[in-house]
């Protein structure tokens, strides 16, 4: 909205909307066809005095003057542009009996042709349509006279052919050729010496329906998509020429029949902290939309379904974040606004969701300042508004506020002068009770009325100076439905700046402003950023919500402007982060000794965590380091697993936060053994009898540095004790799990290293 001292100039009144213009002329085909087409392609009429070079060339290939070979090598007339001549408003294609060279090869006739390559191309969705002459012969169709196309690429067959009418003996014939060089034709009788209107609907999904006269003659699977352009002939086989003979054309008409569309933008959900916002897809009749992702960012692309097509000018591409929130310090809520924006907010103004059964009286006020709260009050521009504000029109209800637009007489008066009009709008605003200064962050979700992207009336959200000394205390207009469109403005002393953004009319949207501390104003809508205007001035502003019409055009009635809630944050600043973050070694909680090192420190800060260190020496020298960042969070964890040569090893670990603090340094010591025991066959008939692997009698000496934890003879475990030295002695079948024949050794030390022999008792 905008004050007073601007009352004209600053609305922006919707386009007039005109009455859709009927099409004509429209295809002689059944009324469920024709009523389809949305526009006029082409309506050649050959109306002038010479053919229309824009849209034709004469012969096949040539230059429009040039004699040019036939399509067929077979036929037996050249192309001669003088028989294509345009004559009292029609094409008159003739064969005449004549030798003419042409490719350099003498034929016995001349004949007419006319074609549309490099001009003129019809595509799927389209109905093309002419309306000839059929000369006649001793029987049937004299010659062949034929409306037809091909694709615009000349790489025939695979771009396909559609005929729509060729005289052959068999009658009138229509055809297609598809991109594998197959052929399907259908024929039907026309009368000879006499009009007709021959037509092709070239439908989206592929197939081809040819009409004659109005009917529905035969219908074709094509399959190509390359565009193809119209051609008119009028050609000769040898042995069924019939000279002179004309091929008559009283018009050449194409018809559009995509429907244009307009895609609405998607809208990116509010999300609390923490949570991924989400992206909703709207619904518009003939788009498609498709999503892709990388990292955070989801870009959303609108393409048009079959049978429509994208209005030119149209936004087709959107690119959304979708980074989760950090939850800023504090209990919330946050604003919907990307996650450096919403973080710098410290202190919540304003909460108000609109859940009690009535308004809350110390934040808001009925009507305009320059009223009386519960009365009838003047519109802000009564020059360009059309209604008064009436309290009555604002109810609470399941949550929302609602501000009315209704139609009724009314009446309001202001510094003595009295208004009337036929209309009752809505307003609320927080003079002398809220108000938000430089720094400050506001927010809406808002609910307009409107059909498609076309916002009704004039609904608003904005900001005015709490002074009221209006332009040079300023403006901020978050959202203001001008022209139908959601508009993000400021107004001061020596600016006026606008952005403005189609949205989804019918649908809730969250328009949120960010007044920072240098002058400039950033604008969100639905999370995303608009655009950033200068304002400049630093009066302390209070808020308004409210539904207007302007004189611009009758007023949408009823009318509703929902609000879910509105908030507003301030950017104090905080105290210094001078607090230490605290460290704790969960893992290893004893010295080992281990084959590899698990490390893991978990750590907490109060403002957020930079990164967790775990950092291994030996004999006072770095030998690994480990860390984890944390990117903000208030608690995380370092795991990491660390492999060294055997040997006594010091961890050091700490954390440090966002704020450059470092954490007590902790120390851990810790030995690696990571070399399995030994085990080793004594000498002398007291503990060995036999050798090579194979015993009557065996005894083993085992060692390990980092001290024998057990053994196990073939299954059957002994515990050792810890001890570096210790024996196995006097093992004979029967004794300790042995074994006659085959048995197996295994040793065990203390850090989980392991040996194993096998040998064979007797």
């Amino acid at each position: 909205m905008t004050a007073p001292a601007v009352l004209a100039g600053l609305l922006f009144a919707p386009p007039a909307m005109a009455a859709e213009a009927a099409i004509e002329p429209v295809p002689d085909a059944p009324a469920a066809v024709a009523d389809a087409v949305t526009a006029v392609l082409m309506d050649e009429g050959f109306d002038g005095t010479t053919l229309d070079s824009t849209r034709w060339t004469r012969g096949w290939f040539g230059n429009d003057t040039a004699i040019t070979a036939p399509v067929n090598a077979g036929q037996a007339q050249c192309y001669d542009p003088a028989n294509a001549v345009v004559v009292d408003g029609g094409l008159q294609l003739d064969l005449e009996q004549r030798a003419v060279t042409c490719a350099g090869v003498e034929r016995q006739y001349a004949g007419g042709m006319i074609n549309g390559y490099g001009k003129f191309t019809v595509r799927p969705g389209s109905y093309i349509e002419a309306r000839v002459f059929l000369p006649s012969a001793e029987v049937g169709i004299a010659n062949e006279p034929t409306f037809w196309m091909q694709g615009r690429s000349l790489s025939w067959p695979t771009n396909g052919t559609i005929v729509v009418m060729k005289g052959e003996p068999a009658g009138a014939c229509s055809a297609v050729t598809r991109a594998d060089g197959t052929t399907t034709k259908r024929c039907a009788q026309l009368a000879t010496d006499a009009w007709h209107t021959v037509g092709a609907h070239w439908k989206v999904d592929g197939t081809v329906d040819v009409y004659y006269d109005g009917s529905l003659r035969s219908s074709f699977t094509l399959g190509t998509t390359d565009p193809m352009y119209p051609i008119l002939n009028v050609a000769a086989w040898p042995g069924r020429a019939v000279a002179p003979s004309r091929f008559e054309v009283d018009y050449v008409r194409a018809w559009d029949m995509i429907r244009g569309v307009t895609p609405a933008a998607p809208v990116r959900e509010a999300a609390e902290c923490g949570a991924e916002p989400q992206i909703t897809i709207p619904q518009v009749a003939g788009v498609s939309y498709a999503q892709a992702r990388t990292g955070n960012l989801v870009t959303v692309t609108a393409s048009a379904l079959p049978g429509y097509a994208v209005a030119a000018g149209a936004q087709t591409q959107w690119t959304y974040d979708v980074t989760p929130l950090v939850c800023p310090p504090g209990d919330g809520p946050w604003p919907v606004a990307p996650a450096d924006v919403a973080g710098q907010m410290t202190t919540v103004l304003l909460d108000d969701n609109f859940d009690g059964p009535a308004l809350d009286s110390t934040i808001w006020n009925r009507g305009w300042v320059d009223g009386v709260d519960g009365e009838m009050t003047t519109p802000v521009n009564v020059n360009t508004e059309v209604q008064c504000y009436d309290p009555a029109n604002i109810a609470l209800a399941d949550g929302n506020l609602l501000l009315n637009y209704t139609q009724k007489e009314t009446q309001c008066s202001r510094r003595g002068q009295t208004f009337e009009y036929d209309y009752a709008g809505a307003m609320i605003q927080s003079r002398h009770k809220v108000t938000v200064a430089p720094g400050s962050y506001v927010e809406a979700r808002m609910k307009t009325q409107g059909v498609g992207q076309r916002i009704a009336n004039w609904p608003a959200f904005w900001l005015n100076g709490e002074s009221h000394n209006w332009p040079h205390t300023g403006e901020i207009d978050v959202m203001e439905g001008l022209a139908g469109r959601a508009c993000a403005s400021v107004h001061g002393p020596d600016i006026d700046a606008r952005q403005c953004l189609d949205v989804v009319a019918d649908a809730w949207h969250t328009y949120g402003a960010f007044w920072r501390t240098d002058g400039n104003v950033d604008f969100y809508y639905d999370g995303a950023f608009l655009a950033t205007h200068y304002l400049g001035t630093t009066d302390r502003q209070y808020l308004i919500l409210n539904l207007a019409a302007s004189n611009a055009q009758a007023p949408t009635v009823p009318s509703t402007l929902s609000v879910d809630y509105v908030r507003a944050w301030d950017t104090l600043a905080e105290a210094p982060d001078t607090v230490r973050p605290a460290s704790t070694l969960a893992a290893p909680s004893a010295a080992g000794p281990f084959r590899a090192v698990d490390v893991r420190v978990d750590a907490s800060d109060d403002r957020g965590l930079a990164r967790i260190v775990a950092n291994i020496y030996r004999d006072g020298v770095l030998v690994r380091s480990t860390q984890t960042a944390v990117d903000g969070a208030t608690t995380g964890s370092h795991q990491a697993t660390v492999t060294l040569p055997d040997g006594a090893y010091t961890v050091k670990y700490n954390a440090q936060d966002t704020a450059g603090n470092i954490s007590r340094t902790g120390t851990f010591a810790v030995t690696v053994d990571g070399t399995p025991p030994t085990a080793t066959v004594k000498t002398g008939d007291g503990f060995t009898v036999g050798g090579d692997g194979g015993y009557d009698r065996v005894s083993f000496k085992l060692h390990d540095a980092g001290k024998i934890a057990r053994v196990e003879l073939n299954g059957t475990v002994k515990d050792l004790v810890d001890n570096v030295w210790s024996d196995l002695n006097h093992v004979v079948p029967g004794a300790f799990g042995a074994v006659e024949g085959s048995n197996t050794l295994v040793v065990h030390d203390v850090a989980g290293n392991s040996a194993t022999l096998t040998f064979v008792l007797s």
